[in-house]
């Protein structure tokens, strides 16, 4: 079965919102951590969560 990997962000205020969707989850890591990194961003966590990708 296919999978996706939603890439999810966390604000300071605990808002969150998804990114993107993703088909390697190592990518989807990656630009997370790049994310965060950003100071002129309030992103403090992220998380990437798999969904199964139904065609």
């Amino acid at each position: 079965m296919d999978r996706v990997f939603v890439l999810e962000l966390l604000e300071q205020e605990n808002e969150s919102g998804i990114y993107g969707v993703f088909v390697n989850e190592e990518e989807a890591i990656e630009k997370g951590k790049e994310l965060i990194a950003l100071t002129e961003n309030d992103y403090w966590r992220y998380t990437v969560e798999s969904y199964p990708y139904f065609k």
